[in-house]
């Protein structure tokens, strides 16, 4: 019976047991379905201490990490608070600078290392496909990839 069941009775009385017949297995519900969900990590730990004592270090090991990460997302925050405040103050330069942050990402290229060119990889490559299949036709997809890299290797600076 549902609680708008129970108060729907006619007589007091067995709206009154019908109310605590809804509470009673509204809480057993609850008691069921939580359970030990209820309880947080640290007791559950301490509650399984006897037949699991690894378990504490477990859970020391779970917070170090909850606090490193929220360190992380505070730092984060201060970092992007700065830039923002940058930002107000530089709009051109900032503009630029996102700019070309937004370029190297697309090309795959990280702007605070240095330059690494793919100069070598590239021929190696090129060599790779020319010789592959020597004597015989080169397929289409082959030779699409040799004029791709053949005209990254044209754009490519000297090292």
């Amino acid at each position: 019976m549902t609680l708008d069941e129970a108060l729907a009775q006619s007589t007091p009385r067995a709206r009154f047991s019908g109310v605590l017949n809804a509470v009673s297995q509204g809480l057993g519900a609850v008691r069921g379905n939580l359970g030990l969900g209820a309880l947080t990590l640290r007791q559950l730990a301490d509650l399984s201490q006897r037949k699991l004592p690894q378990l504490s270090e477990y859970v020391d090991t779970v917070h170090r990490m909850l606090s490193r990460r929220n360190q992380l997302a505070f730092d984060a925050h201060e970092m992007a608070n700065s830039i923002r405040k940058w930002m107000g103050r530089n709009k051109q330069d900032a503009d630029e600078m996102f700019d070309i942050a937004h370029q190297s990402t697309i090309e795959g290229v990280d702007p605070a290392q240095a330059f690494q060119s793919a100069r070598e990889v590239a021929e190696k490559r090129i060599q790779h496909l020319e010789y592959v299949n020597d004597g015989s036709h080169k397929t289409n997809e082959q030779m699409d990839e040799l004029k791709t890299l053949r005209n990254m290797l044209a754009g490519e600076p000297v090292v």
